[in-house]
């Protein structure tokens, strides 16, 4: 085998990752050419003829490997395509010495396009080449390809990782870069009512209320209000680097706190210096303000800075942005608070987040490397301390007004939870700052499970200054991740999402609830006039739902696998539904095509909120949506919820 038959059908594009060749011949002996079939292995055109008359491909065997050739499933459905390419996928890892080069499986006869198949195989292993179409729609999350490895066609077996900085961000890292906003912001407003109280036994349960400095319920305090300038600054994608950016920041924080409920010590010893000429603030006289105060009173290591830290790694998601985003970290902590362990702190966590938003995983030590030598075994003797077995919140409440303490009262939180809930709840239990504690908590536990996994009856309450809800912080969460950009329909900035291609449902009545209209998002403009609510279960734009209407959204993606947990998702909406209509509103249940997403929530609702029984429910359902057609995977969800009831 030459080196060139070696590398035969493959290249390697910028981000690294293995590009199957659009015009394969023939193949190395190494090489396999994977290819989209039928149930009943008639390979009578396109690629599964070609794999027939050249590579080895059996008539009558519909399923994987056969001569130097492999087979999927592309016309039976989304959902058996999707379980074929899994068991390809396994397949593939299990065989690291052989290069599987895929073509545009599903986007010939089947009628699929290049956006709906490649999602399914975002997680191959890296001895998997995939076609340009494919990879122009998939995250980089590929380990690097190097060239030899290619040559000698042996990548190693390693499944599709998140890289860090991308910003072609999948659908799940996307979800999870909102949770690291809004479930920060829950916690700040869930924590607000128990500020400079007790600790509490894991019996006890928070709950929204008044906060200590007469915040409502639902509205976050401070900790949220100063991360929303900084926020704004990268979803506008302007630099946190940039003194133009930290500046108005400055200005930002300087005209919210002449109105604020409360403002930490630190931070209005430093803003009440600065002057009151809106122009004449600027970085430079905001941090020479945060050192004075720091050289006058001796100390400036409050918890102020890391509270506000959540949106800095949304700026510094690309590959090798760590050394951008530890500078970042540091200008913006030092705006306030001047001290060693306010950087430290900022700069750990930031890192904490980055690293969750990308992998999905808890990992506090990831930014160690980042801090200086001298400082970094003090810090991890700290990490060490909060991530014991059976620590909790309530072992760090003494201090946790400081940083160091906030710090290992958020870790604890997080660390030794099961769901964002429970994090956001352990960190309240544990008193004293809890509003901070628990907003520090928050961004990194959304980081790990995601914002579709925030409850939609905490987000529904969840408001503040400068007049934001939840459907402002997860849109200026999206353009952050992204660094301002959005989406080829003009998501998540667009006033309404373009629906010509969609099915229609015009508003119908739920069988099992007339106050309950089901149709698709198509419909929104001919919504009965009683309707006082919307529950979307697809995007929308910032101005499709009428005004005076409330706008519930929530996270759900109608394809496998692209959901942190479609169970808890599921459920969710549908209690949302109910709770909605406990308070007497009329709602409007909608998705893109009031086909799949929309026909599981209103199954659901019926039988877990009407007592329906699920037979009935489906088929009740059914009756009323022209194009009903639940995803299985769907319907699966709503029968393993309805199992645990």
């Amino acid at each position: 085998m030459t080196e060139h038959d070696a590398a035969l059908n493959t290249a390697i594009d910028p981000d690294g990752r293995l590009i199957s060749s659009a015009r394969i011949s023939r193949l190395a002996p190494n090489e396999i050419f994977v290819f989209g079939s039928n149930a009943e292995g008639r390979h009578g055109g396109g690629a599964a003829r070609f794999a027939m008359d050249r590579f080895g491909a059996v008539w009558g065997q519909g399923h994987g490997p056969q001569g130097q050739s492999y087979a999927v499933d592309t016309m039976s459905g989304t959902d058996a395509m999707a379980a074929d390419i899994a068991k390809f996928l396994d397949y593939a890892a299990r065989h690291p010495k052989l290069v599987f080069l895929v073509t545009e499986l599903g986007c010939g006869i089947a009628g699929y396009r290049p956006a709906d198949v490649a999602p399914l195989l975002a997680a191959a292993p890296a001895n998997v080449a995939l076609p340009a179409s494919f990879l122009d729609v998939l995250p980089a999350e590929r380990p690097a390809a190097q060239p030899e490895a290619a040559q000698q066609a042996a990548p190693r077996p390693e499944r599709w990782r998140a890289r860090p900085g991308d910003t072609r961000l999948g659908a799940l890292q996307l979800d999870r870069a909102v949770g690291a906003i809004v479930a920060s912001a829950v916690g700040d407003a869930l924590g607000a009512p128990y500020e400079f109280g007790p600790s509490h036994p894991d019996e006890w349960t928070p709950a929204f209320g008044a906060g200590s400095f007469g915040h409502e319920p639902g509205e976050w305090t401070d900790d949220t209000s100063m991360a929303v300038p900084i926020l704004e600054v990268i979803a506008d994608g302007r630099s946190l680097r940039d003194s133009d950016s930290l500046a108005y920041i400055a200005r930002s924080w300087q005209d919210w706190s002449l109105t604020a409920l409360d403002v930490g010590v630190q931070t209005r010893a430093v803003l009440s210096a600065l002057p009151p000429d809106e122009e004449a603030v600027t970085e430079e006289s905001m941090r020479e303000q945060a050192l004075a105060v720091y050289e006058q009173t001796g100390r400036s290591a409050g918890n102020g800075s890391l509270m506000r830290t959540g949106p800095i790694a949304l700026a510094y998601l690309r590959r090798g942005g760590e050394k951008r985003l530890v500078e970042a970290a540091v200008r913006v902590a030092q705006l306030t608070h001047w001290e060693d362990d306010n950087v430290d702190a900022v700069v750990l966590w930031s890192l904490a987040i980055r690293h969750a938003v990308l992998t999905g995983e808890l990992d506090p030590r990831v930014g160690l490397p980042w801090i200086p030598e001298e400082r970094r075994a003090r810090w991890a003797a700290f990490i060490d301390d909060a991530t014991q077995p059976g620590r909790h919140p309530r072992d760090f409440q003494e201090k946790n007004g400081w940083v160091v303490m906030a710090f290992q009262a958020a870790l604890a939180a997080v660390v030794g939870a099961t769901s964002i809930r429970d994090a956001l709840f352990r960190a309240v239990r544990g008193g004293a700052d809890t509003d901070t504690v628990a907003a520090i908590a928050g961004s990194l536990a959304g980081a790990v499970w995601g914002g579709s996994q925030v409850p939609l009856s905490w987000q529904r309450k969840l408001h503040g200054w400068p007049g934001y809800d939840v459907n402002d912080l997860t849109r200026l969460a999206v353009l952050a991740a992204r660094r301002g950009e959005v989406d080829d329909v003009g998501w998540p900035e667009a006033d309404s999402i373009p629906t010509g291609g969609f099915l229609h449902t015009s508003p119908v009545q739920h069988p099992d609830d007339a106050g309950l209209w089901l149709g698709s998002q198509s419909a929104l403009g001919e919504l009965p006039s009683a309707v006082r609510a919307v529950v979307s279960l697809s995007r929308v734009g910032r101005r499709e739902i009428p005004e005076g209407v409330e706008s519930v959204r929530v996270w759900l993606i109608d394809q496998p696998g692209l959901n942190a947990d479609p169970v808890f998702t599921l459920a969710d909406a549908a209690d949302a539904v109910a709770e909605l209509r406990s308070e007497g509103k009329q709602v409007f249940l909608h998705c893109a095509e009031a086909r799949s997403r929309t026909a599981a929530v209103a199954a659901l609702y019926a039988m877990r909120h009407r007592g329906v029984p699920a037979d009935q429910a489906w088929t009740d359902v059914e009756s009323v949506l022209p194009h009903f057609n639940p995803a299985s995977f769907h319907r699966e969800a709503v029968a393993r919820i309805m199992a645990g009831a």
